[in-house]
């Protein structure tokens, strides 16, 4: 329909462009179909391979591949008028598109990435991500417990009482872990869409994906679907060192109602991460939005201190941050073991965040995807 192929090899954009284009120093043979007259025996040359089909009007067919290496067709024809044969019609047959990516491929993996991908079992889609978990053990699991071993101790020497407004009679640093937690949610999403945009148009890839028939809206959520799992386990680390090396009592009978509010939290930060992507893409810079979010979440979300002990004029805005409604519901759900209906207006305010900030991101990025698109600057960084 658009005239374009992409050939893609374990996720990468190996070659992208019109038929002409792309077929264009394509390694393998082409195939030529001539129709000759006079023609004993083809002539043998280690850069084509023959086949002569005789017929009874003394007609013969005959088949050729040759080296695609600009000379050896020339060649072949050559060899053939020596021969006295008569070419009656000549035509190339164009290669299919399962030779154009079987030859593309062949010549990105090589000999022994052939002999890899083709024995059961052992092809690289269906191997594990080798690295992850013993990276994720031994870097990123210490990273976690060595920051919760420092809030831990700047807990006790705030030692702030939980009668503290907000505290909801709560330990401080059973409050400030779970925020911990959550806060890495709200940094993977508002990262995580905007860096695969931007990497994405570092490589030269962007285009090729966006011209996918793929909704906009899958590929923008579905990029970031392994970040958000890798952001799911340090979640559950958080709360495992809380519990086993702090003390930090989770209600687990909430565990339902928890994972709920977790879902809606991260669909609403997702939509601010969207939205990030979009100024990424049309601006080819930084955007304001990762700043003004992340940084505001932070100071008045209730990640670090109750935004209820603050003074109004600044604790006021924490009512415009979706991360505010998710720690209150959060913290109501594991550290106070209250009953869904204490957080059913927490989780009212989150589905409103969601119906708001999703469709507004994924609208937000169409329109900058349109805007590239009518400037020709789609595939500018």
């Amino acid at each position: 329909m658009c005239g374009r192929i992409v050939v893609l090899d374990r996720g990468r954009v190996l070659r992208q462009g019109s038929v002409t284009g792309i077929t264009t120093g394509l390694p393998g043979r082409d195939h030529y179909i001539l129709t000759v007259r006079g023609l004993d025996a083809p002539p043998s040359d280690p850069r084509w391979r023959c086949a002569l089909e005789r017929h009874e009007d003394g007609i013969l067919r005959l088949s050729a591949e040759v080296d695609r290496d600009g000379r050896a067709f020339s060649d072949l024809l050559r060899a053939l008028l020596e021969t006295r044969a008569v070419i009656l019609s000549c035509a190339r047959r164009e290669p299919s598109l399962q030779e154009i990516s079987t030859s593309w491929t062949r010549t990105r993996r090589g000999p022994r990435d052939e002999d890899a991908a083709d024995a059961p079992g052992l092809h690289p889609a269906r191997l594990p991500h080798r690295g992850v978990v013993p990276d994720f053990v031994h870097h990123a699991g210490l990273r976690i417990f060595f920051s919760v071993l420092i809030w831990y101790y700047v807990s006790r020497v705030a030692a702030a009482p939980s009668t503290t407004p907000g505290l909801e009679g709560v330990d401080y640093f059973a409050y400030v872990l779970l925020g911990l937690a959550l806060l890495h949610y709200l940094s993977s999403a508002l990262m995580s869409f905007g860096g695969k945009v931007r990497g994405e148009q570092m490589t030269g890839t962007l285009e090729a994906m966006l011209l996918t028939p793929t909704s906009i809206g899958t590929i923008v959520l579905g990029s970031s679907l392994w970040d958000f799992l890798l952001t799911s386990i340090k979640v559950v680390t958080y709360l495992v060192i809380g519990r086993l090396f702090f003390g930090v009592v989770i209600h687990l009978g909430n565990l339902l109602p928890a994972l709920l509010i977790i879902a809606l939290t991260v669909l609403a930060f997702s939509g601010l991460g969207i939205l990030s992507a979009a100024f990424v893409l049309y601006l080819k810079r930084g955007d304001p939005i990762t700043y003004l979010v992340a940084s505001g979440s932070a100071l008045v979300g209730g990640v670090f201190y109750p935004p209820e002990d603050m003074p109004r004029w600044l604790g006021g805005w924490s009512h415009l941050l979706p991360i505010t409604y998710a720690l209150r519901a959060l913290r109501r759900a594991l550290l106070r073991g209250s009953r869904f209906s204490e957080l059913w207006p927490d989780i009212q305010a989150l589905l409103l965040f969601v119906a708001v900030l999703l469709p507004f991101g994924i609208l937000a990025f169409r329109f900058a995807v349109r805007k590239a698109r009518q400037e020709g600057s789609l595939v500018q960084y």
